[in-house]
């Protein structure tokens, strides 16, 4: 499988105008990533590991996802499409994916209150839900297509 497209938001400083929306070349190319000290390398290759390792996964490689959120921000998410290679030999049950794979987290900060400070908070990780319609792609990892945000009928 080939990681296909990255999506990043409200995760440490990849806010705003530095959302990551990073579609990657064709299948069996390189992809370069260059940048000063501090500038997110490490935190972009960091997200897409737990991206495509999901909730479970990523609760065992990061023991403290405290400083994961952006300051002030109540929600944030990571997002990788991925498409199958026809080398690839899945096993298990089940159809293999068509198209792209959409896989991701989300982090919410819980609600403040009690006096709690919001920077004070912890961030949970949830499994991943495409929030709106600019977000939903290709088949989710549950085999269901994102919400496209339309009404059927």
């Amino acid at each position: 499988m080939y990681v296909a497209r990255v999506r990043l938001s409200n995760i440490r400083g990849f806010t705003g105008k530095r959302a990551v929306d990073l579609a990657l070349p064709a299948r069996g190319s390189w992809t370069v990533l260059a940048g000063r000290n501090g500038s997110g390398k490490t935190t972009l290759l960091q997200a897409v590991a737990l991206t495509l390792g999901g909730p479970s996964v990523s609760r065992t490689l990061v023991a403290d996802f405290g400083g994961w959120l952006t300051t002030r921000a109540r929600l944030g998410w990571a997002e990788a499409s991925v498409v199958r290679d026809e080398s690839d030999a899945l096993t298990g049950r089940g159809r293999a994916p068509k198209g792209e794979l959409v896989l991701g987290l989300n982090w919410s900060r819980p609600v403040q209150g009690g006096g709690e400070r919001l920077e004070s908070l912890r961030p949970s990780m949830e499994p991943f839900k495409a929030p709106s319609a600019a977000r939903g792609r290709g088949t989710r990892a549950d085999g269901s297509a994102p919400d496209t945000g339309r009404s059927g009928g």
